[in-house]
């Protein structure tokens, strides 16, 4: 099951879907009661917030992207970090294109 959080982006209204799992223990993480409202209104803001700080209205997939940093959020520094690296430095970002390439490769095959 999803939970939805309305988000502005931009100016325009949008939506961000979480896996219930994932917004129990992100709720956690802020210290509020998964399920209540003051824990639904915690993520929003935290949502809202990663979403103003990125600042680009031009980004696709809401959703997926929060996923990525919330699970980023829950890890410990040291793990956050040691992905960082080998995304940004190492095997990862040849990974993302590749897979990138092959996705584009497989619309066009259609």
């Amino acid at each position: 099951m999803l939970i939805r959080y309305h988000i502005l982006r931009g100016g325009n209204r949008t939506t961000v879907s979480l896996d219930t799992t994932l917004s129990a223990i992100m709720s956690l993480k802020l210290k509020t009661v998964p399920g209540t409202p003051e824990a639904h209104a915690a993520i929003r803001a935290w949502i809202q917030q990663r979403v103003d700080d990125e600042n680009d209205p031009g980004h696709q997939q809401y959703s997926q992207w929060i996923q990525s940093e919330i699970v980023l959020f829950l890890v410990d520094k040291k793990l956050s970090t040691t992905y960082w690296d080998w995304a940004i430095e190492g095997e990862g970002e040849q990974i993302y294109w590749r897979n990138k390439r092959k996705k584009k490769r497989a619309v066009r095959k259609k």
